[in-house]
């Protein structure tokens, strides 16, 4: 009888499908720090929990984010952030760090973002989430148009 409960049990686990997050929408980027060569960019994505199970955990988070095919900053965060209600909105503050040397390499973004023009970041890498013993990595590739004037300042 033990076993026929532990088979139970395990199929049940095993036959968990952790469904990926559905992007909403993205918050008001902010600059946050200025300090010598670097920049600081904040901002908050939203997103929906379309998983029945309580639990989900987001274990980390590694993204690159580009501007026409280069590379402007990297967000990475490689410890537990936060669990996720079961169908539910959530939302996750994300920053990252520009260098004004990757800008300069960029010319034809900088003349856009001054012109004001709109600029599309790309969001290129992975979100880790987990439930219990299984873990799963989710791909990201989100572009997100911003606008110099859209962006609040320190």
């Amino acid at each position: 009888m033990k076993y026929i409960f532990f088979l139970i049990i395990s199929f049940n686990l095993l036959s968990c499908k952790i469904s990926e997050p559905t992007f909403k929408n993205i918050g008001q980027w902010q600059i946050s720090k200025i300090n010598g060569t670097e920049v600081t960019v904040s901002n908050t994505a939203f997103f929906y929990n379309p998983n029945t199970v309580d639990g989900i955990k987001i274990n980390g988070i590694n993204l690159a984010v580009q501007t026409e095919g280069k590379n402007l900053g990297k967000l990475e965060i490689s410890e537990p952030i936060m669990t996720i209600p079961k169908l539910s909105d959530f939302q996750i503050p994300i920053s990252f760090v520009i260098n004004i040397s990757d800008l300069i390499g960029n010319l034809s973004s900088i003349i856009s973002i001054v012109s004001g023009k709109t600029v599309d970041l790309r969001c290129l890498g992975a979100v880790n989430v987990g439930y219990a013993i299984f873990s799963k990595s989710i791909k990201i590739d989100q572009t997100i148009p911003v606008n110099i004037k859209d962006i609040k300042q320190l």
